[in-house]
Formats: C-alpha cells, sequence, structure tokens
C-alpha cells in the first residue's frame, strides 16, 4: 500500500534539496515561467548531477522576484505573484489568457511590461 504514496513539494525554493531526500516530483508555481529550467533541474537531480542541479536551482530562486511587479498600494502579494505567473506564460505564447480568478486583482499594463522586462532580462523572452 505505501509503495503507491508519492510525496511532492511545491516549494520552488528547495527542489534540488528535495529531489535529493526522495520526494518523488515537484508542483513549482514557477514552472509555469521556466518550465524548462525546472526541467532540467529535475533532469539533473534524478541523473545525480548535483553541482549541475545545484547551478540551476540557484538560477531559478532569481524568479520570485517577479512577485514584485505589484503596485503594493493597490495590490498584495498574492494578487502580484499569481498574476506574473500567469502574465509569464501568455507572454511566452504558452496560454491565451492571463485572467486571474478574484478576488485577486490583475495586473496593469505597466506591471505585465514589468514581466516581460524580467523574462527578457532573464533570457526567457
Amino acid at each position: 500500500m505505501l509503495e503507491s504514496f508519492r510525496v511532492l513539494t511545491g516549494s520552488e525554493l528547495i527542489v534540488d534539496t528535495a529531489l535529493s531526500t526522495g520526494v518523488h516530483g515537484v508542483v513549482p508555481g514557477l514552472g509555469s515561467v521556466d518550465p524548462r529550467g525546472y526541467g532540467r533541474l529535475h533532469r539533473h537531480c534524478f541523473e545525480g548531477e548535483w553541482d549541475a542541479a545545484r547551478a540551476e536551482q540557484e538560477r531559478l530562486l532569481t524568479l520570485p522576484g517577479l512577485s514584485g511587479v505589484g503596485d503594493s498600494t493597490r495590490t498584495g502579494p498574492s494578487s502580484s505573484t499569481v498574476g506574473a505567473c500567469k502574465a509569464a506564460p501568455h507572454l511566452r505564447g504558452i496560454i491565451d489568457c492571463p485572467v486571474t480568478a478574484p478576488p485577486r486583482l490583475p495586473l496593469t499594463d505597466d506591471e505585465v511590461r514589468q514581466v516581460e522586462h524580467r523574462l527578457t532580462t532573464r533570457r526567457l523572452l
């Protein structure tokens, strides 16, 4: 019965560590921003390439900066983070609609441009 039990983590910050300790997989929200990066990280971990995994994990740790695009006088960090995680795949042509569900507020055009700039500087666009 326990053989079918699987452990996943949603924390973007410890993917390499979690996989090194036996976690079966990950569901990071930022995977929608840089799915190839998380794919590389996963592959490095399962192939035992721990130095490469750590380097990719460190690179991916720069992505949470996307959560700061929302104007804090208008919206909270949750709306900003979810908005950025929806805007990024929209800008990359992966999803058609970046709308977030209420009560989260959508990003403004200027905030979406900030996401675009951050993706461009990270060479994700």
